[in-house]
């Protein structure tokens, strides 16, 4: 029963400093009122009301047909694994094997399209006889 205690306490006081943590950490804003526009009626124009401020000082671009908040996290998502694969592909310290080497070597053999067009479809030629060998499902499923 001891013991029992003592775990239980142990547990207590791991879930304790778990929740001191998180309540000392500042809470996110889901709803940011500087997006707001205060002078438009809610009654009127809801969606200007509630967005009215974000929508002025994010104009849609012009390769764009609608702009929003998660097109923004879209763009900064593909520039932040871009500058991931570039440094991966450019870090010759790589250890063969690691990720950082095999993310590197990837992208580089992506990029280089004069391989890519010089090889054509030889890389995979040999996958593509073996498509082309099937001519049932059972034949398709003992593959």
């Amino acid at each position: 029963m001891k013991i029992q205690l003592k775990n239980y306490f142990a547990v207590l006081g791991i879930v304790a400093c778990g929740f001191t943590a998180a309540a000392q950490q500042a809470p996110k804003k889901y709803i940011d009122p500087a997006n707001m526009d205060l002078s438009v009626k809610p009654g009127d124009d809801f969606y200007q009301y509630a967005s009215g401020t974000w929508i002025k000082n994010n104009p849609v671009p012009a390769k764009e047909t609608r702009w929003g908040s998660f097109n923004e996290l879209r763009e900064f998502n593909a520039q932040a694994v871009r500058s991931l694969v570039e440094t991966a592909a450019a870090d010759k310290n790589a250890k063969p094997g690691s990720v950082t080497k095999r993310v590197g070597d990837f992208y580089t053999a992506a990029m280089d399209s004069a391989t890519i067009e010089k090889l054509g479809y030889t890389p995979i030629k040999a996958d593509l006889e073996k498509i082309k060998q099937v001519n049932s499902v059972q034949a398709l499923l003992d593959q």
